[in-house]
């Protein structure tokens, strides 16, 4: 994200992760996605929505299958919910894109979290 005059306002590098890295943002309803981006202190998942977007006390899992990896339980907030500009038939699910603000990690938890970014993640942001 970018101030008004254009600066950065992001603390930590953002990066690319592998294809297939999915997360799912649990709140009143379930939303599962592809990761965008991630850094140390949040992400942006991408997803199918009818309209409805996330509220309340969010919790994130983050998957990457071919691996076996798994982080649960992070907790975090809603940061940002935009429409991805791309066609989509009338009465369709619409792809969002979905900004999220990790919350106070466990040790554990930013352990997990820092071996995925050493490990899991590439230099390179894919576009929409």
């Amino acid at each position: 994200m970018n101030n008004k005059d254009g600066r950065e306002r992001r603390k930590h590098k953002r990066f690319g992760v592998e294809e297939g890295t999915m997360a799912v943002l649990k709140c009143h309803t379930d939303f599962f996605g592809e990761i965008f981006d991630i850094s140390e202190s949040g992400l942006a998942l991408v997803y199918l929505s009818s309209g409805e977007q996330a509220s309340g006390p969010l919790a994130l899992y983050i998957y990457l299958s071919s691996h076996g990896f798994n982080l649960r339980d992070l907790p975090c907030k809603s940061v940002y919910h935009l429409k991805i500009q791309k066609e989509s038939p009338p009465g369709s699910d619409r792809p969002m894109k979905h900004g999220l603000q990790f919350g106070e990690l466990t040790l554990n938890q930013r352990h997990k979290l820092q071996y995925f970014l050493k490990n899991h993640t590439t230099e390179k942001i894919r576009t929409l």
